[in-house]
């Protein structure tokens, strides 16, 4: 008999593991916690300030990147009041 999973999408299953954008307030709680935690950085010596910091930029633009890719809302949308309904 043949496998026909998948066959009406034309991909194979990927149990459910697709990527997806993250939502507003995620995003920017990553942003603000990079941020925080590079001002929290103490070193002295210009040249191992820099080696440290380039991974903290390059964090602070990967979580700028998926705020503005995000797509949900930060919270969820408000419920209709029984006026609205």
């Amino acid at each position: 008999m043949t496998d026909v999973r998948g066959a009406s999408t034309g991909r194979p299953p990927s149990g459910g593991l697709e990527a997806s954008a993250p939502n507003q307030a995620a995003a920017q709680f990553f942003v603000d916690w990079v941020r925080e935690r590079m001002e929290r950085i103490e070193i002295q010596e210009a040249d191992k300030k820099r080696a440290v910091m380039k991974y903290q930029e390059a964090a602070l633009t990967f979580w700028r990147d998926q705020l503005a890719k995000a797509n949900a809302p930060s919270f969820p949308p408000t419920l209709p009041t029984s006026e609205q309904r």
